[in-house]
């Protein structure tokens, strides 16, 4: 991020913080509304819907990354792709199911990928452990 940007993000957040109200402990144990994110595979003609993880959901995935042997492309696509009422359209990294989508091109999971780790804002230390992982 250059300098610009990151005085443009710690504005906005300077302006948020002032406008929004304290959140209190049942504020705090009521889930949020998910963020949901679409995008175009132009290899695969066609675009996808993403959505957000929960925190339980975010360390159980990056605990999968982390372990020898995975695929961590494959496992955020199958943590983060749904339908378009939210609902997961996978529910496991099912080795089969794995097994079908690699038939699809890299380059779509790649971006697929990408676009999970920015919504969910796992850094580079995310995807340095994808990256482990895959080249194991």
């Amino acid at each position: 991020m250059t300098e610009p940007e990151q005085e443009q993000e710690n504005s906005e957040q300077e302006n948020e913080s002032k406008t929004v109200v304290l959140l209190g402990r049942e504020d705090l144990l009521t889930p949020e509304e998910r963020q949901y994110r679409e995008i175009y595979i132009p290899e695969w003609k066609g675009k996808i819907r993403i959505r957000a993880m929960s925190a339980k959901e975010g360390l159980a995935f990056t605990k999968e990354v982390n372990k020898p042997g995975a695929e961590g492309m494959f496992l955020a696509f199958v943590a983060s792709v749904c339908d378009d009422e939210g609902n997961l359209l996978f529910l496991s990294p099912d080795d089969a199911i794995v097994e079908q989508l690699k038939v699809r091109s890299l380059s779509g999971f790649i971006l697929i990928q990408d676009e999970v780790l920015k919504l969910n804002r796992l850094g580079d230390y995310a995807l340095e452990a994808l990256l482990k992982a895959k080249n194991g």
